[in-house]
């Protein structure tokens, strides 16, 4: 598990690895008018930028309306 506090290694996320967490998030969120999705913290790094931004693409790929949203803490809650 990923601390608050931990970078994400970026570069050594697999584009498969998004794709599996984007059909999982489709396959329980046949009902959902929004999707709330963590954002990290973002790299200081341009190319680490374009990664986040390619792994954030795939993650949200053909799902309804996603918000990233970056908090001091990770909450997790499948209803508001």
């Amino acid at each position: 598990m990923i601390e608050d506090s931990e970078e994400l290694e970026l570069m050594a996320i697999p584009d498969e690895f998004m794709q599996e967490m984007n059909q999982t998030i489709k396959d329980h969120s046949n009902k959902t008018a929004v999707t709330f999705l963590r954002l990290p913290i973002p790299p200081k790094q341009e190319k680490e930028m374009h990664r986040l931004y390619n792994l954030l693409t795939i993650q949200s790929e053909g799902l309804p309306p996603v918000m990233y949203v970056h908090g001091l803490k990770t909450v997790v809650s499948s209803s508001l």
